[in-house]
């Protein structure tokens, strides 16, 4: 693949800033700590399908009275599996220092000679700069799939999920359902569409899913074994909501310049119940979730694949080639409205 220098003059003099490439700073992945922190990650895997393993029992209270060596009276416990199918991925591409890295800016601070062995002090900026863009194109897989140009098949955390339909939440006739609402998320004191009030409505419908003989989503809110995953500009939208709901800008106690100095959506925990608000670049606009720890899952074969890139000469003595080889897979250790409920959509 040939460099393209469109929209560059040749033998451009200026080069103080020249080497200072400019990163896509916001959009780093933030996928992968997300799942080291929140969710579920296994190394090591080779094979192609990498199963999780879930126990589920049913308890129930006998008398006391007497003696008994009755031990097979219908508290049967199942051991049940889900699966993730790991994918084989490439990113590469060549670089030749002899296709216009002499004509451009570039020119002044090119090791002398025609045999290059590498770009001089270009290599480590441009390097970095294509690490940026691979971290950002992981980290959408990783949530939503391939994307446009993408030549693999990979099924993302937020596919996977939408796929699932699990099911209108209510109150009464459902509260397993794991759909709570869908619509356009905003920024006002609305109480279906309020940012606020969706993350609200979340921790009301997690309380009202209790279960003895299943998962008890309520204890998990109140023990604190939940956190809600939604993306920057919707987690401003909390922000106005809750402030055209109570006047006091989120997540603020007392007005004070301090207070306004600070980085208000650095990471903090939703009012009341201490929800932990975990910002992922690359979930969808319209979509918040309230998740219980340790349900996503990213399998991988080494975690060094994911990070960093192979650099070598070809066998030409002239090109420059780049490679990232990795195996990965995502998915959920269970899809239910036990253990998920979402805003968003329902297909």
């Amino acid at each position: 693949m040939a460099n393209s220098f469109s929209g560059l003059t040749a033998f451009v003099n200026e080069q103080r800033f020249a080497n200072k490439f400019w990163l896509d700073s916001l959009l780093k992945n933030d996928a992968l700590p997300y799942l080291q922190q929140y969710g579920m990650v296994a190394s090591g895997v080779k094979e192609n399908t990498f199963t999780l393993q879930q126990l589920s029992a049913t308890v129930g209270i006998e008398t006391g009275v007497g003696c008994s060596d009755d031990f097979d009276n219908g508290n049967d416990t199942t051991i049940t599996q889900r699966s993730i199918t790991l994918t084989k991925g490439r990113i590469k591409d060549s670089i030749c220092p002899h296709d216009d890295w002499e004509t451009y800016y570039t020119a002044l601070r090119m090791p002398a000679g025609q045999h290059y062995r590498d770009l001089g002090p270009w290599q480590g900026p441009l390097m970095g700069a294509i690490a940026e863009k691979v971290g950002k194109r992981l980290g959408y897989n990783i949530w939503q799939g391939e994307q446009s140009g993408d030549t693999w098949t990979f099924s993302g955390l937020y596919e996977q999920l939408i796929a699932a339909n699990m099911g209108t939440y209510n109150a009464g006739s459902n509260p397993t359902g794991g759909i709570v609402g869908t619509g356009t998320i905003d920024g006002t004191n609305n109480t279906t569409t309020g940012a606020y009030y969706v993350l609200q409505n979340l921790i009301t419908a997690g309380l009202t899913s209790q279960s003895v003989a299943g998962k008890d989503f309520a204890s998990d809110v109140h023990s604190g074994n939940v956190h809600f995953v939604l993306n920057p500009y919707t987690a401003e939208l909390v922000r106005q909501s809750y402030l055209a709901a109570h006047g006091t800008a989120m997540p603020e106690i007392a007005i004070g310049l301090a207070g306004l100095q600070n980085n208000v959506q650095g990471g903090f925990r939703f009012p009341g119940w201490g929800v932990p608000m975990i910002i992922q670049n690359f979930v969808p606009n319209n979509f918040v979730a309230m998740i219980r720890n340790g349900n996503a899952v990213i399998a991988f074969d080494a975690l060094s694949d994911l990070t960093s890139m192979e650099m070598w000469q070809a066998d030409d003595h002239q090109t420059l080639r780049w490679l990232m080889a990795f195996k990965m897979g995502v998915g959920w250790n269970e899809l239910t409205g036990n253990a998920i409920k979402y805003f968003g959509a329902t297909t």
